[in-house]
């Protein structure tokens, strides 16, 4: 396998994003147009004309070269449109340029290979969703299942296509969730942007009886999958169990079909308990890591 290693400029757009497309394994956020909003300058390896690729998020400081995982984007790896044996992995690993001495890179379970750095298993959340809603309904913890049922009993005003400053206003104003930096902000609004224009991005929120977004959540649907990506409320969306109806209609709008909802877990358990609520099952990914820097730069990795 003839692995090279290419910059932004040298990657062919419609080459590399047919393979995620038709990727064993694929996720969203390994297509180009994801990698150039939340790691601008990212880097790539490519095998076999595109029938296999890894992208490489890299950052530069003090002439150091480093992987690093973007914000919102928890897991890349290798992407292929065959499924790929354990040495061929190795091989993608192997090909990683030894200029670059940090690497803190999150892969799917499918790339993951234990013989690279040392490593972390994260908790993510799927809910397969090829059962008819009132299986999947009966499938919630009783608590979620109660509060779905009451809040639907009320009128809700239900709106689409929820502009994305005002998701990201809403889930700034959320006290119980750290502070974004304008540069994030502007980050996840480009994002949304630009994945409502590639047709795969969607939005959907609640307001209240003074027309004020109250709870919101942006989704990815590709893949065979619908990718949870930002959920946003306040006090009266809690107090109205309102996130929880807007999981549910997704739920509804999509039972039984051959699809699954990701719910992009987290290792908290408060929200991995908030997830499961839903019947969703625990997967795994993994988080890379390896340090190659002189010992008088170790310090690098906390920047």
């Amino acid at each position: 396998m003839e692995i090279d290693y290419l910059h932004r400029h040298e990657i062919d757009d419609q080459k590399w994003n047919y393979c995620i497309k038709r990727a064993v394994h694929s996720l969203p956020y390994a297509y180009t147009f994801y990698l150039d909003v939340v790691a601008p300058n990212w880097a790539a390896l490519v095998a076999n004309d595109y029938t296999a690729v890894m992208p490489l998020p890299i950052r530069k400081k003090y002439f150091v070269h480093y992987v690093f995982q973007p914000i919102p984007c928890p897991q890349l790896g290798v992407f292929s449109m065959q499924t790929l044996s354990s040495k061929q992995l190795a091989n993608f690993y192997q090909a990683i340029p030894s200029f670059i001495k940090y690497l803190n890179y999150s892969v799917q379970a499918s790339s993951f290979h234990q013989n690279f750095g040392q490593f972390k298993v994260n908790d993510n959340y799927e809910l397969a969703l090829n059962s008819p809603y009132e299986e999947l309904l009966m499938n919630y913890k009783y608590n979620c299942r109660r509060s779905v049922k009451l809040a639907l009993k009320k009128p809700i005003d239900l709106k689409k296509n929820i502009k994305p400053y005002a998701i990201i206003k809403l889930l700034q104003s959320n006290k119980q969730i750290a502070q974004l930096n304008e540069q994030t902000c502007n980050q996840l609004v480009k994002l949304m942007e630009v994945l409502t224009e590639q047709k795969i991005g969607y939005s959907v929120g609640i307001l209240d009886n003074q027309q004020l977004l109250c709870a919101a959540q942006f989704y990815i649907k590709a893949a065979g999958r619908i990718i949870n990506l930002i959920n946003a409320s306040n006090a009266v969306a809690h107090k109205n169990s309102w996130i929880k109806v807007l999981i549910d209609r997704l739920i509804y709008q999509h039972a039984g079909k051959d699809i699954v909802l990701d719910f992009e877990g987290s290792n908290l358990p408060s929200i991995a308990t908030f997830f499961k609520q839903f019947g969703a099952q625990k997967t795994s990914y993994y988080t890379l890591q390896w340090n190659r820097l002189p010992a008088g730069l170790k310090w690098l990795k906390k920047g």
